[in-house]
């Protein structure tokens, strides 16, 4: 391999390890952790059309938080509507502290809720729209 090539091609890997900017949260996620929930798996399904779902399970039983989402300045701030069927009124904004494309690390900066977790860290992964709990009613 020619020197020019050898460093083209350390440049493209060394390319491919770095952070890449998160400019939207859009996709599905699935982590461990979130307000009021420190040990609870979840998945995150967060939409282009600015609404989100939070599904979870606890107690054998699949709950789902519903609301809508902005994004600006790596900061995600979540305004939850809805917890199953009654309604709810929660803001949480999560700062973004690594994002490679598939995984995400980032600290819930601050939260209106009475779960209140705020300065914990959480990270979660890209994974399928097409994933679903199991063993949850």
């Amino acid at each position: 391999m020619r020197p020019a090539a050898v460093a083209t091609f350390c440049l493209v890997l060394a390319g491919c390890a770095a952070q890449v900017p998160l400019e939207t949260p859009a996709g599905t996620w699935r982590g461990v952790g979130f307000p009021g929930h420190p040990d609870t798996e979840y998945i995150r399904r967060i939409d282009a059309d600015q609404s989100f779902r939070l599904e979870y399970c606890a107690g054998g039983r699949l709950h789902v938080e519903r609301g809508h989402w902005t994004f600006g300045g790596s900061a995600l701030t979540l305004d939850t509507e809805y917890v199953d069927a009654d309604r709810a009124k929660a803001e949480d904004v999560y700062q973004t502290n690594s994002y490679d494309g598939t995984s995400w690390e980032f600290t819930l900066a601050s939260s209106n809720s009475d779960q209140d977790d705020v300065d914990n860290d959480y990270a979660a992964q890209r994974v399928s729209d097409a994933i679903q709990f199991t063993g949850c009613r």
